[in-house]
């Protein structure tokens, strides 16, 4: 099965929205927040949205960034679909559809201009792409000089996933989709490990960015418990490190 295939199987088995985690909540906000203090005119910005996945975080960035103009990518058509609905019947939504773009990023990631966007939102996607590589080198492509990139990614070295190996579990940067175990839900509608095609730790997703050309400007694992004690040692303690990078 090829990607395009399997993302639109896995949104063919869609079902309502389920309440957000307080953790995803937080990582949108510190997201947004990110984007408004990174520029004096956050409401003017061009921002790219790198897989729209359920739309929580598209329809988040709308709603606080009123002026924005965005351009949101998908594999899934079907869920380009959707989204464009659920805006379309939203009063406060008028006038602030965002331009949608079915792509594959491994193969189609042309269609974005160079030098086009202020900020690129790349959130739980780059593990699902085959070429980790030309993923974070078109990003600084299509990055304005002076713009960010948001790239967030599971962290293989997250002592969870050490525990886990130790005990000879496998460790999941995904979801089991299911009761922990059983592989039914991978088989038929998700993919191994929810579609996870590439592990990372921190220090290695570091230097991707870095040998990209971008520089580094923090490093966070925000909605987590007990921040101020993961962030004294990252490598072993962010769950999901949200990278942010600058073009120069």
């Amino acid at each position: 099965m090829d990607q395009k295939l399997l993302y639109q199987q896995v949104a063919a088995a869609d079902g309502p929205r389920r309440d957000l985690s307080p953790a995803l909540i937080e990582r949108d906000r510190f997201v947004i927040g990110a984007i408004r203090r990174s520029t004096g005119a956050a409401d003017q910005l061009a921002i790219a949205e790198l897989s729209v996945g359920d739309g929580r975080m598209t329809l988040a960035m709308l709603r606080a960034l009123p002026g924005a103009r965005f351009t949101c990518a998908e594999i899934a058509e079907a869920r380009i679909d959707k989204l464009r609905r659920e805006i379309a019947a939203d009063p406060a939504m008028a006038g602030r559809m965002p331009h949608f773009v079915s792509c594959n990023l491994d193969t189609d990631f042309g269609v974005f201009e160079a030098d086009s966007f202020d900020a690129v939102v790349a959130l739980d996607i780059m593990e699902h792409v085959l070429d980790v590589f030309g993923f974070v080198a078109n990003c600084h492509r299509i990055l304005k000089p002076g713009g960010r990139l948001y790239l967030r990614v599971p962290n293989i070295g997250y002592l969870k996933h050490r525990l886990d190996l130790l005990r000879g579990r496998l460790p999941v940067t995904a979801s089991w989709f299911g009761p922990r175990g059983e592989l039914t839900a991978w088989r038929i509608q998700h993919g191994w490990d929810g579609g996870h095609l590439h592990l990372f730790t921190l220090p290695m997703a570091l230097r991707l960015v870095q040998e990209s050309g971008l520089s580094v400007v923090s490093c966070e694992d925000p909605g987590t418990r007990l921040a101020s004690i993961r962030v004294l040692w990252p490598n072993l303690l962010f769950a999901n490190p949200l990278v942010i990078a600058g073009k120069d």
